[in-house]
């Protein structure tokens, strides 16, 4: 099996243990404090080409959500089956 990190903490700025020594956001929360809805959605667009690309390399054409966390406003405002839709 296959296994893969993707993330957006350079990995150089990490302690022996693997604990990222900078302060940086970590979530939607944080859009508007430690970071721009652009930079922010910059960042997430590169996650899904990261899946995107694993995804072409290996022939996979089906993804299962599982464990979604219902946390944003968007997700909250709309019954969970319509946004899960646009999945």
């Amino acid at each position: 099996m296959n296994s893969w990190r993707v993330t957006k903490y350079n990995p150089l700025h990490r302690n022996t243990e693997g604990s990222y020594l900078y302060d940086d956001w970590t979530s939607f929360h944080e859009v508007g404090n430690k970071v721009s809805l652009s930079n922010y959605l910059r960042i997430e667009e590169a996650y899904i080409h990261a899946i995107e690309a694993f995804m072409n390399d290996m022939n996979i054409n089906t993804v299962y959500v599982h464990a979604l966390e219902l946390s944003s406003n968007e997700i909250q405002n709309q019954h969970v089956s319509d946004f899960a839709s646009n999945l």
